[in-house]
């Protein structure tokens, strides 16, 4: 099954709405791009989920290891999740992107 985010017109592979032509003819290949209104819906998930199931005061933390980069911190800070650090680079990263 393709992604609801994944699209393909006339040839061209679409991402989260933007032609990964003109994305690699922009940014140069390999590229590696992220569609964040489907990762705000994914923690969304998550949150919802921890707090059916373990109560109003659970809170999902993002695991660093996936990918570390202050972007995605201040994404899923601001959904409202904690994340965990383990590294001296994810610790950096992350007091950089905001967390304290």
């Amino acid at each position: 099954m393709i992604a609801d985010n994944i699209h393909i017109v006339n040839d061209t592979l679409y991402f989260a709405g933007k032609s990964t032509v003109e994305l690699a003819e922009k940014y140069g290949s390999p590229i590696y791009v992220m569609d964040e209104n489907k990762i705000r819906e994914n923690c969304r998930k998550y949150i919802n989920g921890m707090k059916k199931y373990f109560g109003e005061n659970a809170k999902p933390f993002y695991a660093s290891k996936a990918c570390s980069f202050k972007k995605i911190y201040n994404i899923v800070e601001s959904e409202g999740m904690g994340v965990d650090v383990v590294s001296v680079g994810e610790i950096y990263t992350a007091l950089k992107a905001g967390y304290n």
